[in-house]
């Protein structure tokens, strides 16, 4: 960000202008630029005017209008503004801040900042993936209350994402509609080919995709991959970034002697190699310890692959037991690869692939895009 204040005996002239860009997937930037005149009554409070032009992910939006800034004691402030842009949306904001310098222990800077009122004429909508992270950290239900707090309506994707809304925030206006299926990543590949173009000649694999989090259960699947009888000649294919300590997961492999039965590919995928990890795979394999919903399961359903998850959130809303596949318990390895085995021993892949070209029928966008509407106009 750069800041040239000008100062005159009367008032102070304040040019803002600031960029931010974003790498992949987004590709976007984000940028203000502003012209502030703030005009001093006293030595504590300042009426200001403010032009700005805001430029948000490809969006750029004018503003205008004004407000009051005050100093209070503590090195505490507040402001008031009214924004207008030429949609003639109108934005009032109350805000305070409190700066905090010292501490018993040595110097703490930081500002705490609280919104009283903010709200304009556009609808601002939540898409809930899940209302708490699944790794809890302090804070949490804190910074959660304070965002919801100017959203006027909700959209969950699962019943166990709806309760956990509702058991936060009582009054939300919602619509629970299921997560559509992702069809943005390419038809579905010849699976010899596919297999071929990521080096692997296994007979039978398995497909475990997406960001390694703890929650999501990698070393339980490591587990049953070591239970499951070898001549079966099943390969695990772990495709994602780790988002989580990669070495202890490659000692377990190691300890486990499975080496050689596991591949992974834990670089960034663009949307465009999506399509020949799922076509190369008989099975996409969701170990969850914990889960809201998954667009996982979504992806697989678009290339009509079968998958064996745990009876865990929202999962167990999606997969259809020994329909679309087969759900087991959490954090038990046995059980998962009996399932595993299960699906190749009684050659399940063809009946439940055929299943879920059915099931996923009901997985529409145009059922989201018409809750979004309902919102929006409620």
């Amino acid at each position: 960000m750069c800041r040239a204040p000008y100062y005159s005996a009367r008032g102070e002239l304040q040019l803002q202008a600031s960029n931010e860009s974003f790498g992949p997937p987004l590709n976007k930037s984000h940028s203000i630029l502003s012209i502030d005149y703030y005009r001093e009554i006293s030595d504590n409070w300042k009426p200001y005017i403010r032009a700005a032009r805001i430029s948000k992910f490809g969006l750029t939006e004018a503003q205008v209008g004004g407000g009051v800034y005050g100093l209070l004691s503590y090195g505490s402030s507040v402001f008031a503004q009214v924004l207008i842009s030429p949609s003639a949306t109108v934005i009032p904001r109350f805000d305070a801040s409190a700066e905090v310098s010292k501490s018993a222990f040595g110097r703490f800077e930081g500002i705490l900042g609280f919104r009283f009122l903010s709200f304009d004429t556009t609808k601002v909508l939540f898409i809930c993936d899940n209302v708490i992270p699944h790794e809890h950290r302090p804070g949490d239900a804190a910074f959660t209350w304070y965002a919801f707090g100017p959203v006027d309506g909700f959209i969950t994707q699962s019943e166990t994402v709806q309760r956990d809304l509702l058991r936060f925030w009582p009054k939300a206006k919602f619509r629970n509609v299921p997560h559509p299926v992702y069809n943005i990543f390419g038809a579905l590949k010849e699976k010899v080919a596919a297999r071929a173009a990521l080096g692997i000649t296994a007979p039978r694999i398995i497909l475990f995709f997406g960001y390694i989090r703890r929650y999501k259960g990698l070393h339980v699947l490591l587990d049953a991959m070591a239970a499951l009888d070898p001549s079966l000649s099943i390969h695990l294919l772990v495709v994602g970034e780790f988002y989580d300590d990669k070495e202890k997961y490659q000692e377990q492999i190691a300890a486990l002697g499975i080496t050689d039965r596991v591949t992974i590919r834990s670089e960034y995928v663009s949307n465009e190699s999506v399509g020949g990890y799922f076509s190369a795979a008989d099975v996409v394999v969701l170990p969850y310890i914990s889960a809201t919903q998954s667009g996982i399961a979504q992806i697989a359903y678009n290339f009509d692959k079968p998958v064996i998850a745990t009876a865990v959130g929202g999962l167990a809303e999606v997969v259809v037991d020994n329909v679309t596949g087969f759900l087991v318990p959490p954090e038990e390895p046995q059980a998962l690869a009996r399932a595993i085995s299960r699906f190749f021993i009684e050659g399940k892949e063809n009946v439940f692939a055929a299943n879920v070209r059915e099931e996923k029928k009901k997985y529409t966008w145009s059922a989201l895009v018409s809750a979004l509407e309902e919102l929006a106009t409620a």
